[in-house]
Order: structure tokens, then sequence, then C-alpha cells
């Protein structure tokens, strides 16, 4: 899995231009991606359909660093 993976799956899926997809971090089981505050819930929904490299996105909200 890459950036460019995530960064073009997002912006293809919701039509948002990729400078307002903030910083992507890739763990090992996951990857974090800053997105605009009040992104719309059905964009939320959509985003959790969509699939990056032949996995499925399965985004959620988190409440920030931990």
């Amino acid at each position: 899995l890459e950036i460019r993976n995530i960064v073009g799956a997002i912006a293809n899926e919701t039509g948002l231009a990729s400078r307002f997809i903030g910083q992507i971090r890739i763990h090992a089981d996951y990857a974090t991606v800053e997105l605009p505050d009040g992104m719309p819930p059905h964009i939320m929904k959509h985003l959790q359909r969509t699939f990056v490299a032949g996995k499925a996105m399965r985004i959620s909200r988190s409440n920030g660093p931990s």
C-alpha cells in the first residue's frame, strides 16, 4: 500500500482535491489520513465501501492523537 494509492482513491471517490488531504501515515495494520473537518456523513459512508489496492478502506473517525 502506498500513499499515492490512498490519495488517489479518496480524491477519485469523493471529488476532494488532493491538496485538501492531509498527512497520511501507513502502519503495519492500518493507515491514518487527515481529512478536512466537517466531511459530510454520506461521503464517509461512501468511503467505507471504497477499496484501495484491493483492500477495503474500513474508514472511521478518530478522536485525534492518542
